[in-house]
């Protein structure tokens, strides 16, 4: 009778890794609110390492980095590096940012022709698109132009990336029994 492997598999192994990443990310967001150059270079330096950790892997495992997995790692590893150098969070939480305003924009004016000029029955339909439009618009309003509101937003996000990343680390660990 064969004996059953009892160690992770590989897929618990990058869960775990990947919890760790995002709590460890959800702590900066919570501690080093207003340190955004460390947030940079800190996440920067989890992408090159992931990167080259996955390049790394394909290249033991297949003998070639050419594989989806090693271009992957590549890219991580070009993407940790222009987070280092270009500071691309803040750019990304800007456009992020203005996204979020330009959708709740369009829904609420999408919404209106959905009640005048499409489908004059459909209320449900229009409060539905309406407040999501409102929502979204008013929140990125508040994330723009509020940067109390933004460091408010910035600890709430850390602490939920850390639940999320304790609950990915849990569940590992519990489909691992």
């Amino acid at each position: 009778m064969a004996t059953k492997n009892k160690g992770l598999s590989d897929a618990a192994v990058r869960q775990i890794i990947t919890a760790a990443v995002i709590i460890v990310i959800g702590v900066l967001f919570c501690v080093a609110i207003s340190a955004l150059d460390v947030i940079n270079t800190i996440i920067g330096i989890g992408f090159i390492v992931a990167g080259a950790v996955l390049a790394v892997t394909e290249l033991i495992r297949k003998k070639c980095i050419t594989t989806t997995d090693g271009i992957t790692g590549a890219l991580m590893i070009a993407f940790g590096i222009a987070i280092i150098i270009l500071n691309w969070l803040g750019a990304l939480a800007s456009l992020l940012i203005l996204i979020l305003i330009v959708f709740g924009a369009f829904y609420i004016v999408d919404s209106i022709l959905l009640i005048t000029w499409r489908n004059k029955k459909n209320m449900q339909g229009f409060a539905v698109e309406l407040t999501l439009g409102v929502v979204a618009f008013v929140l990125g309003m508040c994330l723009w132009f509020i940067p109390e509101f933004r460091r408010f937003a910035d600890l709430v996000f850390g602490i939920i990336l850390i639940l999320y990343g304790i609950y990915l680390l849990v569940d590992a660990i519990i489909h691992k029994k």
